[in-house]
């Protein structure tokens, strides 16, 4: 049974990456997490040039998310603290 669910989970990761590449993809539907969503880190400085629309980011220096909105980068403040 387990080389079954093997096969059957290397089948499932292969028709994946082909709808996920390292930049990127889309998922339709509803996306559940049960655990932790890690953001790359950047500072100001080290932030990428802004281009790529609905890329999400923090940024250390700031304290802040940032969101590319394909032609800048717009800071998001939360405020308060929990």
């Amino acid at each position: 049974m387990s080389s079954i669910l093997a096969q059957l989970g290397s089948k499932v990761k292969t028709q994946l990456d082909t709808k996920l590449d390292a930049s990127g993809g889309s998922v339709s539907g509803t996306l559940e997490v049960d655990g932790h969503i890690k953001l790359p880190v950047y500072t100001t400085s080290t932030i990428p040039t802004a281009g790529v629309a609905r890329r999400m980011v923090y940024v250390s220096d700031e304290d802040c998310l940032a969101f590319d909105t394909g032609s800048s980068w717009k800071k998001v403040n939360f405020g308060s603290e929990l």
